[in-house]
Formats: C-alpha cells, sequence, structure tokens
C-alpha cells in the first residue's frame, strides 16, 4: 500500500501529467507551416489591398482622361455642326451663295456634307413650304431631296437625286427619283425651334421626317438686308453618335453612352448586348429605368443607391455598385457635357480592371499552397531526422535508466547543443548509477524504479537475514603482501560483492576487509 501511495505522489508531481500532449517533431513541423503562413498574410494582405487601393486610383484617372477625351470628341462633333450651321448661314446671308441657285446651294450642302463624317443632314426651308435637303442614307448614298409646295397647276412632289460615294471620295450621280409628297417644312419641329425667343442651340430628341430616325437638330434663322429668307438646320442622328462611341474601347467588359438629363437613352456603343431594336429607324427614345442592359441597369440602380438625380448632375461623379445578380462590382462615372444636356456614363466591371491582379493572386496562393506543403513535408523529415530520432534516442536511455539497464545506455550523436548536453548528462548518471551495483542489487532498484517509491526517513520491523564477513587472519597477509594488499584486497571485495549481488542481497557497508550484507529489506 506505501508502494502505491508513493507511486501516486510520482506521477501527481508530473508536470502536464494531465495536459494534451503533442510530440516536438509535429509541434516544429506545425509551427514551420505557420510561420510560412503568418509571413506570406503579413506579405500578401498589404500588397493585396495596396495593388487594389493603387488600381483602383488608376482606373479612377484612366476613366477621368476617357470621360475629358468623349466630351471633347463630342462636344467638338456638336461644335462642328454649330460651325457648319454657322457658316452656310453666313455665306447665305452674305449673298456669297444664292439660296435660291440649285447647282450652288448643292454645291455648298454637298462640300459640308462630305467634309464632316459627323452630320446627317442639312435643309434650308423657305417659309412657302419649299424646301431643299442634303442628307447620308442608311444605305451608305447621299440624297438631294427638294421639296416642291403645290402650285395652281402641280400638286406637291419631291425630287431626289440620289449619289454614290465611289472608293476615291468622289460623288457619283446614280438616278433621279420624284414622287408626290405632302411634306410642310413650316410645321416641322426643327423648323418651329428657330423661332423659339429663348433658342437653345440644340434642338430637344425628335423623329427627323425625312429619314424617320432619332436625332437633333441646330437652328437658325437666316435674314438678308432685314428680309427673312427661311429656316436653315443641320442635324445629327443619334446613330451618328452610336457610331462615334462604337470607337472607344476601354476594356472587354466595358460600356459607354450616352444619356440626358430626361434620363433617355441617347447614343450607346453597337456592342453593348441586348439592344437590337437599336439597329431599327424606327426604334424610340427610351427611358434608362426601361432598357434591359447590363451597364444601363447598373446606372439606374447606382444612381438610385447614392441618390444621385441626373438633372442636377454639374461635375463628374464616380461611385462603385455592386451588382448581386451577376457578383460583380462596376466602377461608374458620370460626367455632364456641355451642350444638349448630355451625360456620358462609363460602366467598367471591377473584373476587368483587378482581373490581372485576381488572376495573380490566385496564381500566387496557388503557389503558396505547394511551398507550404513543401514546407510542411520538408519540416517534418528535419524534426525528425534533427530533433524526433535524438530525443527517441534521449528517451529510450532514460528508460534503460529507469530498468536500471546501465548497458544499453549509448551515447547521442546531435547537432543540437540541448540535446548533445542531454546525452552526457546521461551517461554521467549512468556511470553514477553503476556504482550502486557495488551496493545495491540490481533487481531491487529496478523494483524501486518501477513503484516509484521515494527515499524517506524512518523504519518498519522485519524479519531479514543478516551477514557479516572477514577475512581470518587479515593481520598476517598485510604484513606478508605489503603493498600489494591493495590489489588483493580489490579482488576479494569485488568477488564477494559480485556473489552477495548475484543473491540478490544488499551490501550495506565495507569496513576495512569486513562486509556487511542482508536480505529482505527495503
Amino acid at each position: 500500500m506505501a508502494a502505491d501511495d508513493a507511486g501516486s505522489k510520482l506521477r501527481a508531481a508530473e508536470p502536464g501529467s494531465r495536459q494534451a500532449q503533442v510530440s516536438m517533431r509535429t509541434a516544429l513541423s506545425v509551427g514551420a507551416v505557420v510561420a510560412v503562413l503568418l509571413s506570406a498574410a503579413i506579405v500578401h494582405v498589404p500588397w493585396s489591398l495596396t495593388s487594389r487601393t493603387n488600381i483602383a486610383d488608376l482606373n479612377t484617372r484612366l476613366n477621368n482622361q476617357v470621360i475629358r477625351s468623349i466630351a471633347e470628341k463630342v462636344d467638338g462633333l456638336l461644335d462642328n455642326a454649330v460651325g457648319a450651321r454657322q457658316a452656310i448661314a453666313t455665306n447665305l446671308t452674305e449673298g456669297v451663295i444664292d439660296v435660291d441657285d440649285q447647282v450652288k446651294r448643292e454645291f455648298l450642302f454637298l462640300s459640308f456634307l462630305q467634309s464632316q463624317p459627323s452630320l446627317t443632314a442639312i435643309e434650308f426651308g423657305w417659309l412657302d413650304n419649299h424646301s431643299f435637303l442634303a442628307r447620308r442614307a442608311a444605305d451608305g448614298t447621299i440624297r438631294m431631296e427638294e421639296f416642291l409646295p403645290a402650285s395652281d397647276t402641280e400638286a406637291a412632289k419631291r425630287r431626289t437625286d440620289i449619289y454614290r460615294i465611289t472608293d476615291d471620295g468622289d460623288l457619283m450621280f446614280e438616278q433621279r427619283v420624284i414622287d408626290a409628297s405632302d411634306y410642310r417644312v413650316s410645321e416641322q419641329f426643327w423648323f418651329l425651334t428657330a423661332f423659339d425667343a429663348d433658342q437653345p442651340t440644340w434642338s430637344n430628341i425628335y423623329r427627323m421626317p425625312t429619314s424617320d430616325a432619332l436625332g437633333v437638330t441646330t437652328t437658325r434663322a437666316v435674314q438678308r438686308d432685314g428680309n427673312l429668307l427661311g429656316v436653315l438646320g443641320v442635324s445629327i442622328s443619334l446613330d451618328r453618335l452610336s457610331a462615334f462611341l462604337d470607337g472607344i474601347e476601354i476594356s472587354p467588359g466595358s460600356a459607354v453612352f450616352l444619356t440626358n438629363v430626361y434620363e433617355e437613352l441617347v447614343a450607346v456603343q453597337r456592342q453593348v448586348p441586348n439592344l437590337a431594336d437599336r439597329e431599327s429607324p424606327r426604334r424610340e427614345i427610351q427611358k434608362l429605368d426601361a432598357v434591359h442592359v447590363p451597364a444601363v441597369c447598373v446606372v439606374v440602380a447606382g444612381l438610385a443607391d447614392s441618390h444621385i438625380a441626373l438633372r442636377n448632375l454639374e461635375q463628374t461623379r464616380q461611385f462603385t455598385y455592386y451588382e448581386r445578380d451577376r457578383d460583380e462590382s462596376y466602377f461608374v462615372t458620370l460626367a455632364p457635357l456641355a451642350q444638349m444636356g448630355l451625360v456620358t456614363s462609363v460602366v467598367i466591371p471591377e473584373s476587368d480592371v483587378l482581373g490581372a491582379i485576381n488572376r495573380n493572386t490566385r496564381l500566387l496562393l496557388a503557389a503558396l499552397a505547394a511551398f507550404i506543403v513543401l514546407v510542411g513535408i520538408a519540416a517534418t523529415l528535419l524534426a525528425r531526422r534533427a530533433v524526433g530520432v535524438p530525443l527517441a534516442a534521449v528517451t529510450q536511455n532514460l528508460r534503460a535508466l529507469e530498468d536500471f539497464q546501465l548497458d544499453r545506455v549509448m551515447p547521442i550523436a546531435s547537432r543540437f547543443t540541448e540535446i548533445r548536453q542531454v546525452s552526457a548528462a546521461t551517461a554521467r548518471m549512468s556511470s553514477s548509477l553503476a556504482s550502486f551495483k557495488k551496493y545495491i542489487p540490481t533487481e531491487l532498484v529496478r523494483t524501486l524504479f518501477a513503484q516509484g517509491i521515494e527515499a524517506e526517513l524512518g523504519g518498519e520491523r522485519r524479519e531479514m537475514t543478516i551477514l557479516f564477513m572477514d577475512i581470518a587472519g587479515f593481520t598476517g597477509l598485510a604484513e606478508k603482501y605489503g603493498d600489494r594488499l591493495i590489489e588483493f584486497l580489490g579482488d576479494y571485495l569485488s568477488e564477494m560483492s559480485t556473489t552477495i549481488q548475484d543473491g540478490k542481497g544488499t551490501i550495506d557497508k565495507y569496513i576495512g576487509d569486513a562486509i556487511m550484507a542482508f536480505w529482505g529489506a527495503p
């Protein structure tokens, strides 16, 4: 019972006996992997955040440049139309060209129409509903249309001369067509706009009667010597604005379109999907919220979320909108233009801007995962070879000491100072314990170690066998052997000690040539 109590005390005193245990090899391997992960996180997270911030800032700058470029080109396109109107009106007002001279009038209109591809039509209307129009047709031809009002002898008619543009850029007459017409220029929207008290530079969007396409017109009443000659109009169709936008490409998924302060879709790139009816000349002007185009839907939703009204937009605004259905974020830029109440909208998917970074991040993470696996394998092998194996040998030495099998204690080679020190201490302990074999039976020591019995002061009553033994006639032997007595005495004591230990006895003490030993204790 005493041995059990002592063993319990010893086990209770062992530090960490009730704590979770883990091998040092595992700890070192996991520690190496965790160190790599922490190092990667410390490097990757700031790099990722910084790169995204820099890319977003760069995208903002590029968008501003794109917006400025679009604004300059659209405003330039509209300014060219206004400039053409003013130049033609000046020619007519100053009498350089007689508006009633058909040949010179056609030459003047054709020269402006040919030199400025952005123009769709140039028209002059007299007060008596006589009008002349030069316009680009959808089939690529240029048509000279003269509307002649009804007279006492003839009904109203339209005379159309059709010209085709050759590969050299020259005009080649193809045919003349004369048909009936009920067109009255004095009743047209663009004609009446010239007489508005607060005449705008450009009309609102309307359907041009001669081509049936949506467009806008800049008009001016032409006078000579105080007399009103008629009204001059220079028109641009919305298709021309869309064709202009087609030349703008920012990224594969980006979209550029023009709206106005009335939130109407004015022009859109042809590559923008889901707007097939824009090719039709009969298409209607559409409200933004009625257009089912991803980029337009993003702008509508973004305007609502940001509480921005186009009619109150006075400067460029930028925001990011997250589309849940597509799980995509978009960079949106809105910029008001100087004319017609137009607003340029640029929509760029975040994946277009950050796509390369995301791809590189995924590749980096894949490479990092592979590197971590390699580090884990290398750390495991290194921990096993450099730490695990030596520590296992140390453990075996300690167990040999515990079993008092001192001949199994082996020296341990290691590059680690601590392991070498433990190995040396174990060897010294083995040498020290070996000396006890002369006094205490090996089996007794093993029993004490195995049962965890501690050495304590105290005693008990027990039946024992005690041996007292010495050499008879030792004094005479001492005189006979002289200085050889030490060697003789050593051989004698060693032999007797071995015999006692083999008999599982315990040597209590040596007294000169006498030996005291006992059996049955402790």
